[in-house]
């Protein structure tokens, strides 16, 4: 079903910026993913997981927002609703992979905020687009172009009425690796799973620039831009 392939082709653009950013150090945001789950009714539970940094790179001490808010779009990109959640459920997140080339220095330290909000979204012929938005990354972060005013825009494709009327979303099955080795061979297991045996297809592609430095909370309707790489890097 194509939009299942495009809600993890989003999921795996997410730990593409993980994988980059953790190893250059970043701070604050560090990557995320939207799922959400069908209750009936037209009622659906989203989940919203943001990954921080939580070790001294993060200089400015940044935690999780107290507030924030999930806006739906149509497949047009025009404003549907806009939901508040409220405060995160955190979790030191443990690293599951080793690698020969690398140990995971003490003072690594990456924080899992799970922010969670039940919304009705009436079934139509078009679907719609689930976003959050937020800044921001570091100076440290040295794949990207200006990286302390780039943010990050999540999105997840909720399919329409013709193709599922109770759809879920895939899930994976681990959380990703806290760090990897530059230049060494890769082979990490980030499978997924989707209660609707849906088919998956997973690919890398580069994360979208969100909120501003200026604005940090702001909100805007899509599409997105891609981040700005540095010469020497691209996705």
């Amino acid at each position: 079903m194509s939009y299942s392939r495009r809600t993890v082709l989003f999921f795996m653009t997410i730990i593409f910026t993980i994988i980059h950013n953790q190893y250059s150090h970043a701070t604050h945001l560090t990557g995320g993913e939207i799922t959400y789950s069908c209750l009936g009714g037209n009622e659906y539970e989203i989940n919203l997981v943001i990954f921080r940094d939580c070790g001294p790179t993060n200089t400015n001490y940044t935690g999780f927002d107290v507030s924030g808010v999930i806006t739906i779009y149509d497949m047009n990109n025009n404003f549907y609703d806009q939901f508040e959640h409220g405060v995160a459920i955190e979790e030191i997140i443990v690293n599951e992979f080793e690698f020969d080339c690398l140990v995971i220095p003490d003072e690594l330290c990456t924080v899992k905020g799970t922010y969670n909000t039940v919304i009705n979204l009436p079934n139509n012929e078009n679907g719609y687009k689930i976003v959050y938005q937020r800044c921001c990354r570091n100076a440290q972060v040295i794949n990207l172009q200006n990286p302390e005013d780039m943010g990050s825009s999540l999105v997840a494709y909720f399919p329409p009425s013709s193709y599922a009327e109770c759809n879920n979303s895939p899930q994976f099955d681990s959380d990703p690796p806290l760090a990897i080795c530059l230049g060494a061979d890769l082979e990490i297991n980030q499978s997924a799973s989707d209660i609707d045996s849906d088919s998956l297809v997973y690919s890398f592609t580069a994360p979208y620039h969100g909120s501003s430095d200026f604005d940090p909370m702001e909100t805007y309707a899509p599409p997105y831009a891609q981040v700005p790489w540095i010469s020497g890097y691209s996705n």
